[in-house]
């Protein structure tokens, strides 16, 4: 089972959006099948490039809350535990959600992952499969360990209860190859969701439209901004405008940029590209921020396996 329904070795754009649109119309069901993502991780965001392994990375946005504190994985040689960096980049942002999609969809906590780390990285999450230090095994298998090890505080306000789990592992079991094998025929094996975030993604799955992630995989901040607007502009109230400031965008999207200038042009470049691949977004830029007003999600209710309210 794949986020993706075909292989893309190219953005899609608003033509085909319309194209799927009108196949969905035909037959009655969406062309795509949704993917999933723990709601708070969206909301809150995983960073964007490397942090500090020492001290708890921390997100906060609206009523949700979020803390990734590093942790260890035991190496198969020394036989002795190892301090695994934080996960960051579009690379963990799309093995989060390939995880989170693949629990959704069977409604277990045990995930069936690929048997080759190659048909994983190119079927899966639609990436080509390259050797070398560089290469996007080595990154996978690096991002891989980092997400497995990482405990998830997760915080959120519903009906004006406060509720906090804290600390739980979003894996609690993780079998994998060698972790310094290049070897793509060693077996993979599955990964084990821990029983908290499992009931929590369950109950709080955020439906993404997979061919946005397809087209947006390349990103990390074009995948949040995806995940934001997603999230954000079906759930305004009809004929009202929400103005987001231009400080706030930029502590909530990239507060590693210290340059705000810098930082409203790759905004505006990666708004502009988002919206490609969501056409119905009603989104404005101006001098003083961002203004939202309400759009249809971009993923249809009639795909879901179930309610997401």
């Amino acid at each position: 089972m794949s986020i993706f329904n075909e292989p893309a070795r190219r953005p899609i754009s608003s033509t085909d959006t319309r194209y799927y649109d009108a196949l969905a119309d035909v037959y009655g069901v969406d062309y795509v099948a949704p993917a999933f993502l723990h709601v708070t991780v969206a909301q809150c965001g995983m960073p964007l490039k490397e942090q500090p392994s020492d001290r708890p990375y921390v997100r906060y946005n609206g009523r949700a809350s979020l803390a990734l504190t590093a942790g260890v994985l035991m190496n198969p040689e020394t036989e002795k535990f190892e301090l695994q960096g934080l996960p960051y980049g579009p690379l963990a942002r799309l093995l989060m959600i390939d995880i989170c999609t693949k629990s959704v969809l069977t409604k277990s906590p045990i995930v069936d992952m690929n048997d080759c780390q190659t048909r994983y990285l190119e079927d899966d999450l639609g990436i080509v499969s390259r050797g070398g230090v560089r290469g996007s095994i080595r990154s996978f298998q690096r991002q891989m360990k980092r997400l497995a090890a990482t405990h998830l505080t997760l915080g959120m306000v519903v009906d004006s209860r406060a509720i906090t789990l804290n600390p739980t592992p979003a894996i609690a079991k993780y079998s994998l190859w060698h972790p310094d094998s290049l070897d793509e025929r060693k077996y993979m094996g599955e990964v084990t969701l821990s029983d908290e975030f499992f009931v929590s993604l369950l109950e709080h799955a955020l439906p993404l439209d997979p061919r946005a992630i397809r087209g947006l995989r390349s990103s990390a901040m074009g995948l949040d901004l995806n995940f934001f607007l997603t999230h954000r502009l079906c759930r305004i109230s009809r004929g009202k405008t929400v103005t987001l400031e231009w400080s706030r965008v930029h502590t909530h999207f990239a507060p590693d940029m210290i340059d705000p200038w810098a930082f409203r042009a790759f905004f505006k470049k990666t708004l502009k590209r988002v919206v490609g691949f969501y056409p119905e977004a009603n989104v404005e830029v101006s001098g003083e921020g961002i203004h939202l007003r309400y759009s249809p999600s971009p993923v249809r209710q009639r795909a879901l396996p179930f309610s997401t309210k």
